[in-house]
């Protein structure tokens, strides 16, 4: 397994890896989140909840992108601890954090580093892609879960 990467997370990639019982994925990463996030799902022990924000911030980030205080609070978080990574699943929130200089990522990516770093071998990681399309609630197309599992193969 390669080192942690520090990074924030949002709702989304916790309840959508908890859909298909990928949870321990988020085990790559050395994880903070908002007061916000715990609002919104049971935050797994790994995460460290962080009121180190500005909660200015957050509030301008809620009305220029129009997005909800969980994402706020998480990109006023990371810009606050000097945390280039964003786990995210939500596109406004992405665009938002990409406009702060953060590097966005989704569930699908998450599992994908949680298989580089040997957490999930290559049979599992495939088989949670597949899972998304059924078992979790997150949008994903057919034609990008092909893709995945195609970058999957290749490694």
């Amino acid at each position: 397994m390669g080192p942690k990467i520090k990074a924030v997370t949002d709702t989304g990639p916790i309840i959508h890896l908890r859909e298909i019982g990928a949870e321990k994925a988020l085990s790559a990463f050395r994880l903070l989140a908002p007061p916000a996030v715990s609002l919104e799902t049971k935050i797994p022990g790994s995460v460290k909840i962080s009121r180190n924000f500005d909660r200015n911030i957050a509030q301008i980030l809620q009305n220029e992108f129009g997005i909800g205080i969980a994402e706020s609070q998480c990109i006023a978080l990371a810009k606050s601890e000097k945390i280039s990574i964003f786990l995210t699943d939500d596109l406004d929130a992405r665009t938002a954090a990409k406009e702060f200089g953060l590097e966005p990522h989704g569930t699908i990516g998450i599992i994908l580093k949680a298989y580089r770093q040997k957490i999930f071998s290559k049979k599992d990681a495939i088989a949670l892609i597949y899972k998304m399309k059924t078992r979790s609630t997150i949008y994903i197309t057919q034609d990008l879960i092909s893709h995945i599992i195609l970058e999957i193969e290749k490694r």
